[in-house]
């Protein structure tokens, strides 16, 4: 992920070794949930993601979120641009 400035939304992201520009943010949010130990519930089981929902140049709506228990950023939905 590429950033103008942190903390902030990336500006532009790396998908299998090409960088591809973001062009609009369409959606931030921060995901605290419990995940599958909602049941047990301990307060360090929640989650700690943050989520994106975002237009690329090319068109793409892509979904991705920063796992920041583990360090990790997982590109989870890509919907292609339709040719016009």
């Amino acid at each position: 992920m590429k950033f103008a400035k942190k903390p902030g939304p990336p500006t532009a992201l790396l998908w299998r070794g090409e960088e591809i520009a973001i062009a609009e943010v369409l959606r931030m949010w921060v995901d605290h949930s419990f995940g599958p130990f909602r049941y047990s519930a301990r307060w360090w089981q929640r989650r700690h993601r943050n989520h994106y929902r975002v237009r690329t140049e090319p068109g793409d709506i892509v979904e991705f979120y920063l796992d920041r228990g583990a360090r990790q950023w997982v590109l989870y939905r890509r919907t292609r641009a339709t040719p016009q």
